[in-house]
């Protein structure tokens, strides 16, 4: 699992890791390009939700399909 800033290409250096494939990606605390970390909370549930570092809540993610020119697939969008 990866994640990247809303508006970047993910096939450049904004990419970043959650998890391996097949982890479960919440509560793994990941930084972004913007400076801040997050983490996901209620995966497996609806909806995946997104929060900042500091626990407190960002977002909720919605499913959302793309497929980049690289190894990275969009599958939630979240903000």
């Amino acid at each position: 699992s990866v994640a990247w800033i809303g508006g970047q290409n993910p096939c450049g250096t904004g990419l970043t890791l959650i998890a391996e494939n097949g982890a479960n990606p919440c509560g793994a605390k990941f930084p972004l390009e913007n400076g801040f970390s997050y983490y996901l909370e209620n995966c497996g549930g609806s909806p995946l939700q997104l929060f900042n570092s500091d626990g407190s809540f960002n977002s909720n993610c919605n499913p959302s399909h793309a497929t980049f020119n690289c190894a990275a697939v969009q599958t939630y969008t979240c903000g």
